[in-house]
């Protein structure tokens, strides 16, 4: 996945698989964060080339800070449940 925004953001969510997720370009960070909900002073900086792992049903947030590509791997199928349903980009408004 590319993020191409200087700020790209996806709010709190959470898996029923596990998930691994990398940085793999630079000079932009990937960043991840651990809760229910999005707090920039808690998330952890992943630059270019470092992983994260995420079990299964860990609540998680994530965001980027320039151009970056990001690649997630884990098992199918692929289900992505937002803690709050109202945040959850594939529902119109």
């Amino acid at each position: 996945m590319r993020a191409e925004n200087a700020r790209w953001l996806q709010k709190s969510r959470c898996t029923p698989t596990q998930r691994t997720s990398a940085s793999r370009s630079s000079p932009a960070t990937l960043y991840l964060g651990m809760g229910d909900k999005f707090n920039e002073k808690e998330g952890m900086a992943l630059p270019a080339g470092s992983y994260a792992r995420m079990p299964a049903g860990m609540k998680h947030y994530g965001w980027a800070k320039g151009e970056t590509v990001i690649q997630v791997n884990g098992e199918g199928p692929w289900i992505i449940e937002y803690v709050n349903p109202e945040e959850d980009p594939r529902k119109g408004k």
